[in-house]
């Protein structure tokens, strides 16, 4: 009231004025702190009166969980209590007719009586031995029948001399075995060649073939007049290429005047017998060399001349004319007693036939268990409409040590003599 009076009388600038203003500003911050003040502590009271009714809730929790739990426990034991009182009444009952009975057998009389010794048995009774090992055997007869008609049903090659004999109608000439290369002649700086096996190991199976080949093919030749032999297969891979080189090889070192022309265009692959040559059977077929310029004698074989390619022709159909074939073939035979002809795959290369019609006899070879039988008949019936004079046929690359060689065959009986010769060296 004093304040409005001041400030109505002589305004707001008046000093009294601004003193008593002042002075009020001062009092209502002091109410205002002691009001802040007041509420404060209530406030921290209150927050201590609610934490300990949250202790006091949390005391009364736990009190009322143990008193749960007791109450739990009290019933689990009273349960336990129950079950070993049953437990003991069923001992008890147990006890005592275990008693009874004891006292039974104590006061019965023994009834049983020994009426026979036992006798120990000598032998087994079961499992019956005899009866097993003939049911065995039986089982295994069958077994291997069984193994022998599926492999029989399952063979598209050739196999037997009555295989040749009836399935191509041609005479059976002879049967060379598969070369295994020795160990470390693989891979290595002087490869494995089979014809090399006839020089190195002249008393093995393989050489032994050969000979029954090249005695054959004699009697042919004394027969005939037979010269100029070429050496073929109805497809590729039959070992046509290795054993005309060994046929060769093993009719020179008997004495015979041999060469061995490569008249596989395509391939070039005796190559290792005349590795530095520049001329051959092409530029002869080409007249641009003669026939004693490309010839090449062997450096291991005294005897046996070759007549190589210097280089391999992929288009050969011009080369293979009549007077050019005639004109070589005569040229060799003033000076040769035999003329190897490595002649392609009939079903493969058409000019093979061109030169089995020049041949004076033609050897049909036969991959033993792998060339297909209708391959080979498709073969012959070519050489027979080109009226080639195909003296028979001889099995190649056999192995000996399936079990599946006829018995009548005379390849089956090579196996005794490699045992017995192939193991002597030259």
């Amino acid at each position: 009231h004093d304040q409005t009076q001041i400030l109505e009388r002589y305004g707001p600038r008046y000093p009294d004025a601004i003193r008593v203003t002042q002075q009020l500003e001062q009092i209502d911050r002091q109410i205002a702190d002691e009001s802040r003040r007041i509420v404060s502590g209530l406030q921290a009271n209150a927050q201590a009166a609610s934490a300990r009714a949250g202790s006091l809730r949390g005391e009364l929790s736990r009190l009322r969980g143990e008193q749960a739990g007791n109450t739990r426990a009290s019933a689990v034991a009273s349960s336990l209590k129950r079950q070993a009182e049953a437990r003991s009444s069923v001992y008890t009952q147990t006890s005592e007719a275990a008693q009874k009975m004891v006292s039974r057998q104590q006061g019965a009389m023994p009834m049983a009586s020994i009426v026979e010794p036992a006798v120990i048995p000598e032998r087994a009774t079961f499992p019956n031995k005899p009866l097993m090992l003939v049911f065995g055997v039986l089982f295994g007869l069958i077994a291997a029948s069984a193994t022998v008609a599926v492999l029989e049903a399952n063979s598209v090659g050739f196999r037997t001399m009555q295989d040749i004999e009836q399935g191509l109608g041609l005479p059976y000439l002879a049967s060379l075995p598969q070369v295994t290369p020795p160990r470390g002649t693989i891979g290595g700086d002087n490869p494995f060649r089979p014809w090399d096996e006839v020089v190195d190991r002249p008393m093995s199976s393989f050489a032994e073939g050969l000979r029954s080949l090249r005695t054959t093919l004699a009697q042919s030749r004394e027969g005939t007049g037979a010269q100029v032999i070429a050496l073929s297969s109805s497809v590729p891979r039959e070992g046509k290429t290795s054993t005309a080189a060994s046929l060769a090889r093993v009719m020179a070192m008997a004495g015979d005047r041999v060469v061995l022309v490569d008249c596989d265009l395509r391939r070039n692959a005796l190559a290792d017998l005349t590795p530095d040559t520049d001329t051959g059977l092409v530029e002869v077929l080409r007249g641009q060399a003669p026939v004693e310029r490309a010839l090449v004698s062997d450096s291991r074989v005294e005897g046996l001349s070759i007549l190589p390619l210097a280089q391999s022709v992929f288009d050969p159909a011009d080369l293979f004319t009549d007077d050019a074939i005639a004109m070589v073939l005569d040229s060799l035979r003033d000076r040769f007693d035999a003329i190897i002809l490595d002649v392609p795959p009939i079903l493969a290369v058409a000019d093979a036939r061109k030169l089995a019609m020049r041949a004076d006899a033609v050897v049909l070879l036969v991959a033993w268990n792998k060339t297909p039988q209708q391959a080979a008949r498709r073969a012959l019936a070519q050489l027979e409409r080109d009226n080639a004079n195909v003296i028979g046929a001889a099995f190649t690359l056999v192995k000996h040590q399936t079990g599946f060689v006829d018995p009548d065959d005379p390849a089956y009986y090579s196996m005794m003599y490699e045992q017995y010769y192939g193991r002597q060296r030259a």
